[in-house]
């Protein structure tokens, strides 16, 4: 039991760094969702404090170094359609995790998360909607079956296949429910 607070413990503050996020053991993607483009490569800002690098990392993958007044940490993201709507997945990579302060036991326990958004945008700007916690739990006390996760406390963590997020997703992809509404991420000038 004191396992899977540990891990859901890791799982939360992972989402803190992207504030207010919902966690999913899996991938949003497969292989065959990725996609690749060039007009995601620079750095964007949110705002004076909040910095987004995205460097060509492979193939179909990119490497996001976030940054913002608490510190720099750095995730794998693949940026994915599904259907005709693209979706940007992240998650903290192995050097994201050097920077923690744990224990052996600690780190044993951790289990690497995802993070996903909606892609609104591309190009001068990116536009993003992250996963809305708020419309979520609302959704999962009416139908608890819609969609496998796990719960402790307010956070939520997506635990179905990816399959099954796919469709989740998909069903709900439009308007502000299931999706907040969108941040807007401006290209740093020179990138």
């Amino acid at each position: 039991m004191q396992r899977k607070a540990i891990q859901l413990s890791i799982i939360a503050l992972i989402a803190a760094l992207i504030g207010g996020c919902v966690p999913s053991w899996n991938a949003l993607f497969t292989e065959k969702d990725l996609i690749f483009d060039a007009k995601l490569v620079g750095t964007f800002n949110a705002d004076d404090d909040e910095a987004w690098e995205f460097a060509k990392d492979g193939d179909k993958k990119y490497k996001l170094t976030y940054t913002d007044k608490d510190g720099k940490a750095t995730f794998e993201a693949h940026l994915l359609k599904i259907q005709d709507r693209q979706f940007l997945d992240v998650q903290l990579d192995e050097k994201g995790y050097e920077g923690l302060k744990l224990n052996a036991l600690a780190k044993l326990t951790m289990v690497p998360a995802h993070i996903f958004f909606r892609v609104d945008e591309m190009g001068g700007s990116v536009k993003l909607a992250a996963v809305n916690p708020d419309w979520l739990g609302k959704h999962l006390e009416k139908n608890p079956k819609a969609i496998a996760h796990l719960q402790k406390g307010e956070l939520r963590i997506f635990t179905a296949e990816t399959k099954d997020l796919q469709a989740f997703v998909i069903k709900h992809v439009e308007g502000e429910a299931l999706f907040g509404g969108p941040f807007t991420l401006k290209r740093k000038s020179g990138t």
